[in-house]
């Protein structure tokens, strides 16, 4: 083999690697994405809240809350976190505090 083949076996290999990286990165995150919307539906149901309340409570506007629901907001970050617990009038840990968050089911949510 020459050193071009080499080269260029080990390029594939890299980029190959990257892209499954990023595809379970990605699957991650879209998982987290739709255990927040879960817990959201389920906090919504037990509290008999409108999305509208927790819109106006938690100072998501309604693009956003209407993504989070139907579990298409892949960037549900901290800060959302933090707001929907607000919302819910809880702590951030409560609102955490759901079997959605389980690692072990995070890796199962489709």
């Amino acid at each position: 083999m020459t050193c071009q083949t080499i080269y260029c076996r080990k390029r594939i290999a890299l980029t190959l690697h990257t892209l499954i990286v990023n595809k379970v990165s990605e699957k991650l995150q879209i998982s987290i994405g739709r255990a927040v919307s879960l817990r959201v539906r389920e906090l919504l149901a037990k509290l008999k809240m409108t999305q509208y309340r927790l819109e106006v409570e938690s100072g998501i506007n309604h693009s956003t809350m209407t993504f989070i629901l139907k579990g298409e907001n892949k960037s549900a970050d901290m800060k959302t976190i933090i707001m929907l617990a607000k919302g819910f009038k809880m702590s951030t840990i409560e609102f955490l505090d759901s079997p959605h968050f389980d690692f072990d089911n995070l890796s199962n949510i489709e």
